[in-house]
């Protein structure tokens, strides 16, 4: 049976019952991930067990990354609270993430919405080194060219930056383009 073969009903419902009847944590994203088409995601269980479920589970472990982010410090903060507190360390990579703006955020199940208010305190507070993934799903670069050229406040730590952009699928029908924009 190939990943993009669904799972017959059966199994479906024997799987299901297992899901349900485990008495431990349960990670809806990582199980979302196993059973739903590609680039479909689940806002809860209930949703996940009403939709059709294919085989994607890895069947070989991935190789061994021993040491890979050894002597890297990674910190969850709000990037409001955490940024400023290194604004002026110039071992500092920004590596950034964000939501994008004005589009569907519910897959991200965040507490805090994450909105334009503060997509625009995020960017008050960034500058060089960064990376930020983006893609087409977003106006981000948009943003950042209208920046540029109205030259609005804080233009210049944006200026010159630059973008790699690949074609991405999700699935048969969702295409966009998915794009790293960085400036060092």
């Amino acid at each position: 049976m190939s990943c993009t073969e669904r799972l017959p009903e059966t199994v479906k419902a024997e799987i299901t019952t297992i899901i349900q009847a485990f008495d431990g944590y349960k990670d809806l994203n990582c199980i979302a991930s196993w059973l739903l088409f590609s680039g479909k995601q689940a806002p809860d269980f209930d949703f996940l067990f009403g939709e059709a479920w294919y085989r994607k589970i890895r069947e070989s472990d991935y190789p061994i990354a021993s040491g890979y982010l050894d002597g890297v410090e990674i910190i969850r903060e709000n990037a409001h609270t955490l940024i400023p507190k290194f604004a002026h360390d110039p071992k500092m990579l920004l590596v950034l993430d964000p939501p994008y703006i004005c589009t569907a955020q519910g897959s991200y199940r965040q507490d805090d919405y994450f909105g334009m208010v503060q997509f625009l305190r995020l960017m008050s507070v960034v500058r060089p080194p960064f990376i930020f993934f983006s893609s087409t799903r977003s106006e981000f670069v948009d943003y950042l060219d209208w920046v540029i050229e109205s030259k609005q406040n804080g233009w210049e730590r944006l200026s010159n930056y630059q973008k790699i952009s690949l074609q991405t699928s999700l699935n048969y029908s969702a295409k966009y383009e998915d794009n790293l924009v960085f400036k060092f």
